[in-house]
């Protein structure tokens, strides 16, 4: 029992006692008897008694936080690649050569440098000059290349050039694509280059190959004579 309702209990025992011991004590008119008055002061105490004894300690239960929703990561959208930064990628720099006759390897993405159609390597043009390069291509791997095959731009000048072309037609295995990007020369002098790479519709890249290894598509020229200044009217 605790300490506060064995203190009310031993009072209540007190008043009895000391009740009992007046009870010869004569009553005066019109004034309660003596009996009466402990009974009612014990019946007090003891209800008191009861009430504390009927007391339900409460327990404060702990309130839980809500989480905050997950979050997710977007989903990396094909095809978004940088300008003028390398894509982590990495190719023997070199300009590839046509070496026989190129033949089918049991690899879903696999290309062969046919050769330069337009501007091969070494081309002298002038400064801000328009062209289109082109490159001849065939697909000499196991997949075939839908219009979700793109030639990516990856290393070297940009040359105001997109940062991908979308092929535009089904290249089956054994097939082949003339790629094309609109470029435009760089105003300074001297010789330039570009590296271009084929791109799945899975994100992944790979070069051209020829019999001395893999390869990017190359766009080599060389820049020669000034910008000639606009006449102001």
């Amino acid at each position: 029992m605790p300490a506060n309702k064995t203190i009310l209990v031993a009072g209540a025992c007190a008043v009895l006692l000391a009740l009992s011991a007046c009870q010869s004590a004569p009553a005066t008119p019109g004034s309660v008897p003596l009996e009466t008055q402990a009974a009612m002061t014990v019946q007090a105490l003891l209800t008191q008694v009861s009430a504390q004894a009927s007391d339900t300690p409460t327990l404060a239960l702990p309130t839980e936080t809500p989480l905050p929703p997950p979050t997710f990561a977007p989903t990396p959208t094909f095809g978004e690649v940088p300008t003028d930064t390398p894509v982590p990628f990495q190719l023997p720099v070199g300009s590839p050569t046509v070496q026989g006759t190129p033949t089918l390897v049991n690899v879903c993405n696999a290309a062969f440098f046919v050769g330069d159609v337009t501007y091969p390597d070494g081309t002298v043009v002038r400064p801000d000059f328009a062209f289109q390069k082109t490159w001849d291509v065939r697909n000499i791997g196991t997949c075939t290349w839908t219009m979700a095959y793109r030639l990516v731009f990856y290393n070297g000048k940009h040359m105001s050039g997109p940062n991908y072309v979308n092929f535009d037609q089904i290249i089956p295995p054994g097939g082949h694509i003339f790629l094309t990007v609109d470029l435009i020369s760089p105003v300074p002098p001297g010789p330039w280059y570009g590296e271009w790479v084929l791109q799945a519709p899975d994100g992944s890249q790979f070069g051209v190959s020829t019999e001395n290894g893999v390869f990017p598509l190359l766009v080599n020229i060389i820049v020669t004579g000034t910008l000639t200044p606009t006449p102001t009217p």
